[in-house]
């Protein structure tokens, strides 16, 4: 008998509602389950099965969003039965990707891991590229919970060309932010940062809010990463609100963990563990274990900072126990270098070293598919696998040859430079000291008491500018080569500064120069490497001095301005014209005025100066006027 036209219009109304469902479990929760349950209503109506099984594993993934990982389960097996039943291959895929996520939700990583390769098995069956690249994704999450970075990225590339040949925006944000995520791991910073950028504007064009909150947490990982835990917190709060809204249990729970780690930088344990507190309530319903392992790790490592030995050992020893009954090496890793710390400081380092052992041997085990080539060949397959975008990579290589001809050029020209300080600045005073030393040697030549002092002196000055020429250029060398080791610190900035005016006080008192120092406390400190912050004022301080004509003053100036700390280094000297104040970090920079007691100048100083601060995540400005003199600002944060 013929279908009635009322029944195939009913059945299409069904389709559409299902499909509305899935585009609103992403950003409006409410609607979905309302878009389902006409849906369901509907299908059970008219006898529709194929439609009754989307909308069965369509409120799996409903449930998954909303964190009712049990419910998720059932429904989805009541999808699965009625697929089976039509034969329908790829609506069992689906499911399959539902029964990964209930059981990433619940720790079993090798269970989830089963159920997406079967997903993927299942969607490559019968060709939906689409869903592979979901499957393919989804493994990528496995393999990244188990800390396997190589595996992970191998698999969110290969999503990502899918989703790019499909035109994907709706999930191409998702792929991006994962990839991101293994950045995050593998302390590519910037990588990392690139990739949530592109996620982000994504995630705003399609209203995904559950990719975006996603985002909004590792932007806020990125930052607490670089101990910005003010933007760090900004970040999270946007997330939990999007969480929230969502009511996504699971992943409010995941960003407390995350705020509480800040908000101890900032207010202190016990405002922390109010957070840890809720985390580890809402891990404890929703029976996460890996995510109460975490949570009691991480307050085990707060409570070693605050000497708290006996309490932290118990939490550790808690987290451990959990991560050891369910194979979880990341936690078991971590757990056993903070025991390792935890029992050296009671003094117990036989036990200390027994964990410290194990730590390095999972360790080892962990690394294996992590190595550094491995990764970067990966990154060549990312940008090379697929045809379609050949011709636009040869175009970006082809702007990339350009720029690098570009840099060759720049560095033959700084090699120029080099050699013409070497061919100088090297030579004048190697050759005075040779001459110096000849003046000495000869037999025949009687010098009395004064005249060895001046000769002496004589040396010392001479081999001061050679040994800060040489200092400036390792030190160059060192930042650019990404071995520069710096530790940060809070650090009293009046102390460094003294030290500093110390060492130059002499060569200001040659020019009858004054160093006044102003400053609003002696107490004042800033997040810094004390070294580093050493050598930045040591340049802007000793460019005063070199600047400034004699009779003359150099002011240093410390204070305290919205939690940050600012340092000015202010000269009398000549200033600097408008339009050479921008070459002024230039490496090799020569610009009109001149030192105004013939000192030595490089061009490397001021440099090294920005490169060292921008390294403690500080910045530096410069303002001058002719005549009347430089003043350079630093603005670090306040430890």
């Amino acid at each position: 008998m013929p279908e009635l036209k009322n029944d195939v219009h009913i059945k299409e109304e069904i389709d559409k509602l299902n499909e509305e469902a899935l585009k609103a479990a992403n950003n409006d929760i409410t609607l979905a389950k309302e878009l389902l349950d006409k849906a369901q209503s509907l299908a059970k109506e008219v006898s529709y099965h194929k439609g009754l099984a989307r909308n069965y594993y369509l409120y799996g993934y409903y449930y998954l969003r909303i964190s009712k990982f049990d419910e998720a389960k059932e429904i989805t097996d009541e999808a699965y039965s009625i697929y089976e039943n039509l034969g329908e291959k790829a609506g069992m895929g689906h499911c399959y990707n539902n029964y990964g996520g209930v059981y990433l939700y619940k720790s079993d990583f090798k269970k989830a891991l089963e159920n997406y390769q079967k997903a993927l098995f299942a969607s490559k069956e019968v060709n939906d590229k689409k869903s592979e690249s979901i499957a393919e994704n989804n493994i990528g999450n496995i393999y990244l919970q188990l800390s396997e970075n190589y595996k992970a990225l191998e698999y969110y590339i290969r999503a990502l060309n899918t989703k790019i040949e499909l035109n994907d925006i709706a999930t191409l944000g998702n792929t991006y932010s994962n990839i991101g995520t293994v950045h995050l791991k593998l302390t590519n910073i910037n990588i990392a940062l690139e990739n949530y950028k592109k996620a982000l504007s994504l995630s705003e064009k399609t209203n995904d809010k559950y990719v975006r909150g996603n985002i909004l947490m590792n932007l806020g990982v990125v930052y607490s990463k670089l101990e910005e835990h003010e933007k760090a917190l900004d970040y999270y709060q946007k997330c939990l609100a999007l969480r929230e809204e969502m009511s996504d249990t699971h992943g409010i729970a995941l960003v407390l963990n995350n705020i509480a780690v800040s908000v101890y930088e900032l207010k202190g344990f016990k405002e922390a563990m109010k957070y840890f507190r809720k985390c580890y309530k809402m891990q404890k319903e929703l029976k996460y274990p890996f995510g109460l392992c975490e949570t009691l790790q991480e307050i085990g490592e707060l409570q070693l900072k605050e000497g708290l030995y006996d309490e932290s050992l118990e939490n550790l020893e808690r987290s451990m126990k959990l991560a050891d009954e369910n194979g979880y090496d990341t936690i078991l890793d971590g757990g056993h270098l903070l025991l390792s710390k935890v029992h050296a400081a009671k003094n117990n380092y036989k036990i200390a070293y027994e964990h410290l052992e194990k730590h390095i041997k999972i360790k080892q085990t962990l690394l294996l598919d992590n190595s550094e080539a491995r990764i970067k060949n990966l990154q060549i397959v990312y940008e090379t696998e697929n045809e379609k975008k050949i011709s636009e990579f040869y175009r970006q290589k082809s702007i990339e040859l350009s720029k690098l001809n570009e840099r060759l050029e720049e560095i033959n020209k700084q090699k120029n430079e080099f050699l013409g300080i070497a061919s100088h600045d090297l030579r004048d005073p190697i050759a005075s000291i040779h001459s110096i030393a000849e003046i000495l040697r000869q037999e025949n030549i009687k010098l009395n008491e004064s005249e060895i002092i001046e000769y002496s002196d004589g040396i010392v000055k001479l081999t001061d500018k050679l040994l800060i020429l040489l200092k400036n250029l390792l030190n160059v060398n060192r930042i650019e080569s990404g071995n520069y080791n710096y530790r940060l610190e809070a650090v009293k900035v009046s102390e460094v500064i003294q030290e500093v005016i110390k060492i130059y006080q002499s060569s200001a008192d040659e020019k009858n120069i004054s160093l006044v120092v102003q400053s609003e406390s002696a107490e004042l400190k800033a997040k810094a490497d004390r070294y580093s912050l050493e050598q930045i004022l040591s340049n802007l301080v000793s460019n005063g001095i070199k600047y400034t004509y004699p009779g003359k003053k150099v002011f240093i100036k410390i204070f305290e301005k919205e939690s940050k700390i600012i340092i000015e280094v202010e000269d009398e000297g000549q200033g600097v014209k408008p339009g050479e104040i921008s070459k002024l970090f230039d490496k090799f920079a020569k610009i009109s005025s001149k030192p105004t007691g013939g000192e030595l100048s490089t061009g490397l100083g001021l440099s090294i100066v920005k490169k060292l601060t921008e390294i403690m995540r500080g910045s530096i400005q410069v303002t001058s006027e002719i005549g009347k003199g430089t003043k350079f600002t630093l603005e670090f944060n306040k430890a």
